[in-house]
This record gives structure tokens, C-alpha cells and sequence, in this order.
């Protein structure tokens, strides 16, 4: 019999209702519960981590001071992306009690992200890193990627969301000076 014999063959279902024994038999109904992945961002001092304190059995990673007056559990605060990621690593594969991550904040990864980039050429700056020309922030792009896939591995088992900071900066529009010279 061919494939698309078995896509086309048909049984009943003893109602009188042909059901179809191929493709369409693979068709699910009902509600597919997924852990969330989130952003919360916005400007300083809104609730954004009072907010994520709310989330089902959180754990806050790099808790940042705003969090010290809220009753959460929390990891000691790491000082390299290896240790964040070791955090991360460990929600994991160990034993717990937690159903969502937090990682308070995203401005707090960064400066981890850059120095581990400084450390690896032992340079001053991120600009320094491997003779310039941008090598430095597409190593650092690669170690964000790392933290996002392994947030993405742990997002199969829990809640995972991210706090950013929204900056508010005021700037001033330059004007394009008009051609003098007319053109014929």
C-alpha cells in the first residue's frame, strides 16, 4: 500500500463518523501547557522585580538591591558568567524546589560577559580583544548566546524570565546643513 493510500484510507468509529487512520489521526485537542520565557523590562523602580516575586516558586539569580526588601530565595551574587552559568546549569540537573528563574538583571550580565572577554586575551577592553575590529563583541555575543541556550534548556522544566532596564535618555536632533551649490 502506498503513503498516500494510508493518508486516504478510512474507518468509522462506530457513531457513522469516518475518522481518518492517516495524517489526521495525529491531530491533539485541549490546552498544551508551556513554561514561560519572558522580558519584563522598563525603567528603574516600576516593580519589575515585585512583579517576577509573584512568580510561581521563584529563584533570583545576580539579585540586584532593589530585591533585598522582598522575601525570595536567591543565589549569592556571582562575580563571572562561568559562576552565572553554573547557577543556571545547576537549576538544571540538581534537585529542587523552584518552578521559575529570574535573572535580575540583564544590565547585571553584561560587565560579567565583558570581563570574561577581557580575561581570556588578558586586555584592558573589550575593543582590545584580538586586534579590534569588533572581534571583542562577537566573542561576547557568543557567551550571550551560551546563557541564552542554556536559559532556553532550562525553560523546558520552569518559568524562565529576564529583567531589563529601559534607559531614558534626552537627545537633540541634528539638522543637515542644506546644498549650497545648485545643481543643473
Amino acid at each position: 500500500m502506498s503513503s498516500t493510500d494510508k493518508l486516504s484510507e478510512k474507518t468509522t468509529n462506530g457513531k457513522g463518523c469516518s475518522t481518518s487512520s492517516g495524517i489526521l489521526s495525529t491531530i491533539s485537542r485541549g490546552k498544551r501547557p508551556r513554561h514561560i520565557f519572558a522580558l519584563i523590562y522598563g525603567t528603574d523602580g516600576v516593580g519589575k522585580s515585585s512583579w517576577t516575586s509573584h512568580a510561581p516558586r521563584p529563584i533570583f539569580i545576580g539579585a540586584e538591591k532593589g530585591t533585598e526588601q522582598l522575601d525570595v530565595a536567591r543565589f549569592p551574587q556571582t562575580e563571572s558568567i562561568g559562576e552565572l552559568l553554573a547557577q543556571v546549569r545547576a537549576l538544571q540537573t540538581e534537585k529542587h524546589e523552584f518552578d521559575s528563574v529570574v535573572l535580575d538583571s540583564l544590565d547585571w550580565v553584561e560587565p560579567l560577559i565583558w570581563k570574561a572577554v577581557c580575561d581570556e586575551r588578558k586586555v584592558e577592553t573589550i575593543e582590545q580583544y584580538a586586534g579590534s575590529y569588533g572581534k571583542g563583541y562577537v566573542r561576547a555575543l557568543d557567551l550571550w548566546r551560551t546563557l541564552l541556550k542554556e536559559l532556553s534548556v532550562l525553560n523546558e522544566k520552569m518559568h524562565v524570565l529576564l529583567i531589563g532596564h529601559a534607559q531614558i535618555k534626552s537627545f537633540q536632533t541634528r539638522s543637515c546643513p542644506r546644498p549650497t551649490t545648485a545643481i543643473s
